[in-house]
């Protein structure tokens, strides 16, 4: 087999497991681990100019580029994003403590609930289901995030996801070292050691599959993904 075709079968079998992983996300400890090398998050701030997002440690990634919608407010979805996980909603209220004292400004954070498709209208005829900042939703869609929270001020959105998994390439050259030298010049996969080796079964089911060969009967079929 040549290098290059290795290396798509590899890539296609990293992103097979981790669809087929994401169906069962934390449903066991177990299965939350075995995508941990892949979720992440973002956080989306609001700032004098705008809205800007930043990553998990902190660095600014860029403009929101958000747009008004008529229940909250959209922005782009991170360029690594696969699957969201979660979305948490920083509310900003103003509060009087006593009839004596202004307003306050405070910040809340509510976990914002996913919504759907079949969701859409149900939420807008329904008076106790429809977005406030007690009951944030939050919509992918066309590659943005949608966040709704009625007339409330939304100031920030932390949103943990899944991200793109990482793209392998095996070279001539790399193997040609290996062999003549026995070191090993190639990418090092992100995931644990145990799931390497999940991998790497979908990667021989999807060689002998190729090859008609009898033996693809002794190993699971891994060609699932999410529908």
């Amino acid at each position: 087999m040549y290098p290059s075709d290795f290396s798509h079968h590899l890539n296609k079998a990293v992103n097979n497991y981790a669809n087929k992983r994401y169906n069962l996300y934390d449903s066991t400890q177990q299965t939350t681990d075995d995508l941990r090398a892949l979720s992440t998050n973002a956080e989306y701030r609001k700032e004098e100019g705008g809205w800007a997002i930043y990553d998990r440690y902190g660095e600014r990634l860029g403009d929101a580029r958000p747009i008004p919608t008529a229940e909250g407010i959209s922005f782009i979805l991170p360029e690594d994003y696969r699957h969201a996980l979660n979305a948490v909603a920083c509310i900003s209220k103003a509060v009087r403590k006593s009839e004596c004292e202004d307003p306050v400004a405070e910040e809340s954070q509510v976990n914002a609930k996913r919504l759907t498709a079949d969701m859409y209208q149900s939420i807008v005829d329904d008076y106790f289901q429809r977005p406030t900042a007690r009951r944030p939703y939050y919509y992918i869609r066309e590659g943005r995030v949608e966040v709704r929270c009625g007339n409330a001020d939304l100031v920030c959105l932390k949103m943990d996801y899944l991200r793109d998994p990482s793209e392998y390439l095996l070279t001539e050259g790399q193997v040609s070292e290996f062999s003549a030298t026995g070191t090993d010049l190639s990418q090092e996969m992100e995931f644990p050691k145990y799931v390497n080796y999940e991998i790497l079964r979908e990667v021989l089911s999807m060689v002998l599959a190729r090859d008609v060969d009898p033996r693809i009967q002794t190993v699971p079929q891994v060609t699932q993904s999410i529908p």
